[in-house]
Parts: C-alpha cells; structure tokens; sequence
C-alpha cells in the first residue's frame, strides 16, 4: 500500500488475514507517519528559517565591516607579499614574529590570552602547539619587561578553556579535571618562572573562550 504525503512516499508491507483489520492497522499506520512528515516538514521550515535569519546577520555583520572600513591583515603563510615582514609594516596588529610588535603596541598592552587547544597530557604539559603559544606568551611578557622596566607588576597571562567537547578530559590521579587553562598556566609557570598568570575553567569551545575572558576577567 503505497501513500504519499507532502512530497514524502510512504510504503506500507504487511500480510492481510482480515480486510477490516488491515484496513484499520493501514489507516493507523499512514495518520502516525502523516503527523511524523508533518512535524519533520514542520522543523525543515524552522531550520530554514533559522538558517535565512542567520545569512541575513552575516550579510548586515559584513556590511557593517565595510562601512568602518577596517583593515584586514593576512596571518603568516596567506600574504602574497615576497618580503617577509610585511605582515608587520600593513596597517593592522598581527604579526608573524613577537620581535616585530612596536614598542608604543607593547606598552599599551593590559594582558596576554592564550586559547587552549585540546587535552593536557599532565599537569604541566599542554598539547605541543599550545606549547608553541605559551613559548610567544612568555616572550611577549619578556619583552614588554625590557620596554617598560617601570611597570609592575609583570604583563598577566590569562589561559582560556576548560577542555575540548569533543575530547575526553584528562584527570588527575585522584580522579579530578585538569583544565586545559591550568596545564598551560602550569607550564608557563614551570618553564618560565612566572606567576602573574589567570585562568578561565569554564569554556569548551572558542566562543566559548571570548565570552568567558570578556564576562569573567574584564
């Protein structure tokens, strides 16, 4: 038996003893698969609306960008400029090498945040990349020391994450969480002696990560 409701075809297989059984047993069959189309045809809608409303924001949020005329910077590896360290010389503040930020960008700094990046190994040791980021955090906050030897206390470091959602999190051998932020704040602390460090232990994902810093240390 074979029905077809909003575009959606429906089949129905099933052994015939009694025809007013089958018909009743069909009928019921077909009105539950009409509400399931229904409600399935129903959340379409929905997501297609959502999905409208959210190019619409897109669409303004870059219209918006236009209109301040904010200058984009390539990152490191995406410039088609020959010269290395045109990154650093374009009207924007990214660069490629802690030793190309101007002296006048280092003093006004307030902190350096570092994201996270997946599961710690131990305590004191984050994935190698986030490594990598906790190295430039540490000679950020070294040479902020030498072009502002006045200020003090040292330049803090804030880590961010509390785990991956996706990746299961590392615990301790007493059975605890360790953050992602903590390993590398003990890292950073291990390695280099620093102590003017924060953590933020509460998000799992990099938006995540923005509000926290924002709502939590700000």
């Amino acid at each position: 038996i074979r029905s077809e409701v909003l575009g959606i075809q429906i089949s129905v297989k099933m052994k015939i003893s009694k025809p007013s059984t089958a018909f009743a047993a069909t009928k019921s069959i077909i009105m539950k698969n009409i509400k399931s189309s229904c409600f399935l045809a129903g959340l379409t809608a929905l997501l297609l609306m959502a999905q409208s409303r959210s190019m619409q924001h897109t669409e303004q949020a870059s219209r918006t960008l236009q209109q301040k005329h904010l200058d984009y910077v390539p990152i490191r590896g995406s410039s088609t400029a020959q010269d290395p360290k045109a990154d650093a010389s374009m009207n924007g503040n990214v660069f490629s090498k802690v030793s190309q930020i101007p002296s006048r960008i280092m003093k006004s700094l307030d902190a350096v945040v570092v994201l996270g990046g997946g599961a710690p190994t131990s305590l004191t040791e984050p994935p190698l990349y986030v490594q990598a980021r906790c190295d430039v955090a540490a000679e950020v906050v070294q040479l902020r020391a030498q072009d502002a030897p006045s200020q003090s206390p040292s330049l803090p470091i804030l880590t961010l994450s509390a785990g991956t959602a996706h990746v299961p999190q590392f615990s301790s051998s007493d059975g605890l969480p360790i953050w992602e932020s903590t390993a590398s704040a003990a890292y950073l602390q291990s390695k280099y002696n620093l102590t003017n460090l924060y953590v933020e232990t509460t998000s799992y994902d990099t938006i995540g990560n923005a509000f926290y810093t924002r709502t939590s240390h700000t």
